[in-house]
């Protein structure tokens, strides 16, 4: 499944000048979504093999659970530098699965109840209905956040834009 909605995104988009691909940790190493290359190679493979210019931007270690919740908690309510806004018709996996993550109490307190997400992927159980796509969602919102990209480019300086 993976595979085919990358292969999907590839083939539907011509090349890019230049697309950069947020790694969280768990990128680099992992092979239990793909094959025997970890899914940082693999994603960025594909994309160079069909003429994309890609960066990888490695996030780091993961953060801390609590301060990872308050970051998009804040970012919903709309006090971070960035709110997230969904398009509802393009993004329904990921709204449902937002809506439907779990909530488990362990030793550490509170966490996303990630009990689901080394069972095999199914046609009824999608990974993106899961918490590997809220996860997904989570690594897209901290690294525009915390690694936001600057490019180069003016502002009219009459202070009308």
């Amino acid at each position: 499944m993976v595979k085919s909605k990358l292969w999907n995104i590839v083939n539907s988009h011509p090349p890019q000048q230049d697309r950069s691909i947020l790694l969280r940790c768990t990128a680099l190493g992992s092979n239990y979504a793909v094959n025997d290359q970890d899914f940082r190679w693999w994603v960025v493979h594909e994309f160079e093999r069909h003429g994309w210019t890609v960066e990888s931007v490695y996030l780091g270690n993961a953060m801390r659970k609590e301060e990872k919740y308050l970051l998009i908690n804040q970012a919903f309510a709309g006090k971070q530098r960035l709110m997230p806004f969904f398009n509802r018709s393009n993004n329904e996996d990921l709204i449902l699965a937002i809506q439907s993550a779990g909530v488990r109490r362990g030793r550490n307190g509170f966490d996303k109840d990630k009990s689901g997400e080394k069972l095999a992927e199914s046609e009824e159980d999608l990974l993106e209905h899961r918490t590997d796509g809220t996860d997904a969602f989570d690594t897209l919102y901290i690294g525009c956040e915390k690694f936001p990209y600057r490019e180069a480019f003016s502002l009219p300086t009459t202070g009308i834009l």
